[in-house]
């Protein structure tokens, strides 16, 4: 349900608010590749499901080359936008970056528990010094491009985020992690696909610091819901 209300209401939105073409471009990219491998650092951070997140994970990947193409077909026929890609070329660059990581942990989790334990703890710091790093590289001129995003921007990107997390929670059942995973899931668009397709479409347009300038605004949304949602499980 949430693969079919996430793309046409950021459509909504993205009309409705007359969103600037390159952001509105990225917001509907988005709403139709979720699967980030950031899911499994959501899910655990945000009191989630891990093992649900980490089976939806793949089965959104390998889904990908079939409905992102049509979503984006669908999408350029009702913007001016040309998004167009290849199930086989959205395949080829997205499942290294996505199933390959996540099957060797599952392969290594079954088979040498004992040096997975070693590792993981390993990977973890590696992971956030990582992102520190890519943090402190990318922040400046993703603050500059975030100011150059007007009310509607930020109005449409809350809509919509909004809009995700509460289909993906309330399309989960009745259990609350799985609720949460599901959410997180619905509200996070793949970075690696968000990035492919626009530099496939637009590849004279430089769209880096705007997309990471929506990430930012995301996870901003993101916090705001979880926060809101933790305050009232302690009352």
């Amino acid at each position: 349900m949430a693969c079919i209300f996430v793309p046409l209401a950021t459509a909504g939105v993205v009309r409705a608010l007359n969103v600037p073409l390159l952001l509105g471009g990225i917001m509907l990219i988005s709403a139709v590749a979720p699967g980030d491998p950031f899911d499994l650092v959501e899910a655990k951070g945000k009191k989630g499901s891990i093992s649900v997140a980490a089976v939806i994970m793949p089965f959104l990947v390998f889904l990908m080359p079939l409905t992102v193409p049509l979503w984006l077909w669908v999408f350029s026929q009702w913007f001016p936008l040309q998004l167009s890609i290849s199930p086989g070329e959205l395949f080829t660059e997205v499942a290294p970056l996505t199933i390959a990581p996540l099957l060797a942990g599952i392969l290594f989790h079954e088979f040498l528990l004992s040096f997975t334990k070693i590792l993981q703890p390993i990977l973890e710091w590696f992971f956030r010094v990582s992102v520190i790093i890519l943090v402190f590289f990318f922040i400046v001129p993703s603050i500059e491009a975030m100011a150059k995003f007007n009310f509607v921007s930020y109005a449409a990107i809350f809509i919509v985020i909004s809009l995700s997390l509460f289909a993906g929670y309330y399309s989960g059942g009745s259990n609350r992690k799985d609720r949460i995973s599901l959410s997180v899931t619905s509200g996070l668009g793949n970075l690696a696909v968000i990035m492919l397709v626009t530099h496939v479409c637009y590849p004279k347009v430089h769209v880096l610091f705007t997309v990471f300038a929506y990430v930012i605004a995301r996870w901003a949304v993101f916090v705001f819901w979880f926060m809101l949602l933790h305050f009232r499980l302690r009352r």
